[in-house]
């Protein structure tokens, strides 16, 4: 393995965390690597931080007005040598083998084009992100929610050959990874590797809320269209329903949320019909959504959990652990 990577780093204000960034790639133990840094018009410290790196791997392209993510990364696929392109986040910390594992799972995977892998988020969460490891499973997951850690990511540079295949540029950093998924899904395989090898910051919502709320509507609107794309037109109704599938809302009512389960029925019939998923993942991964949705709305009480135990209609496909049994049925019973 001694194939060129270039790591795409786009950087806003990142003084506090660039350095951690930065040494997390030059510790890697894979070492045929060039490190593209995109400077989005930084109003602090972070030019100043990166300078101090004596390596000659690293290149800086400074962007003179703010460009956003999409755009940043965009000029940067442009300028990267390498065969493959490895994403990460400038306040990120990569695992030591991070590259050297996907690399080597790409080398001996010719058909997969796109690799990424489980992350540990650090900061105000401690949640453990996993995704789905096969490219269907990926696809299933489309439905619903992004398949990949986006700072995760190793991608063929041959992938961006074809320039359609570029980020959005009008998304900014709201989603621009969701929809390129979708795009991308139907043209190139996809896998991840369950192994942590990426340690993902979060923070306080509130420092977060406008970004959160743009990224919802963006991501409705992609959701929406990864549907018609594969089932065709639906009804405004039904994409409503979605979106609260995929945000786990609380139902005000027991009917609301069966008309939410009754969707995520017809999208399984749908299937059966267009066969554009893999009948059998896209049943686990239906029925994994419904026993979501039932659990975080035990405030219902207990015909929900019976609706459940019933085994709603071509939902039978997810097995929740004991453990998620026990926690279902005391928070039925406490009426969380």
């Amino acid at each position: 393995m001694n194939a060129l990577v270039s790591i795409i780093i786009p950087a806003y204000n990142a003084e506090l965390y660039i350095e951690a960034c930065l040494q997390s790639i030059l510790n890697q133990t894979y070492h045929h690597l060039e490190i593209l840094i995109i400077a989005d018009a930084p109003t602090d410290n972070t030019i100043k931080i990166i300078q101090t790196f004596n390596d000659e791997r690293i290149r800086v392209l400074i962007n003179e007005v703010n460009l956003g993510l999409a755009a940043s990364v965009n000029k940067a696929i442009s300028e990267a040598k390498g065969l493959y392109m490895a994403r990460m986040d400038a306040d990120d910390i990569a695992h030591p083998q991070r590259l050297e594992k996907e690399i080597f799972f790409l080398e001996q995977n010719p058909g997969v084009s796109i690799v990424g892998t489980a992350m540990q988020s650090i900061g105000y969460s401690k949640y453990l992100h996993k995704f789905p490891e096969s490219h269907e499973a990926c696809k299933a997951q489309l439905l619903f929610n992004v398949c990949f850690g986006h700072p995760t990511v190793v991608m063929r540079k041959n992938v961006f050959n074809d320039l359609k295949n570029l980020y959005r540029e009008d998304l900014q950093q709201y989603s621009e990874e969701y929809e390129l998924w979708c795009r991308l899904v139907e043209k190139v395989k996809f896998a991840n590797l369950p192994d942590v090898l990426l340690y993902y910051r979060t923070y306080h919502p509130a420092e977060k809320s406008r970004a959160e709320e743009r990224r919802r509507i963006n991501s409705f609107q992609i959701r929406k269209d990864f549907i018609i794309s594969n089932w065709g037109e639906q009804t405004e109704a039904d994409y409503i329903y979605h979106d609260h599938v995929c945000n786990l809302h609380k139902a005000d009512t027991l009917n609301e949320l069966t008309n939410w389960i009754s969707w995520l029925e017809r999208c399984a019939r749908l299937n059966d019909t267009r066969q554009m998923f893999d009948n059998l993942v896209l049943q686990v991964e239906l029925s994994k959504r419904a026993f979501e949705l039932r659990y975080w709305n035990t405030h219902l009480g207990i015909k929900n959990l019976i609706g459940w135990y019933k085994k709603e209609n071509q939902l039978q496909g997810f097995k929740p652990t004991l453990r998620q049994h026990v926690k279902f049925v005391l928070r039925t019973l406490l009426k969380l």
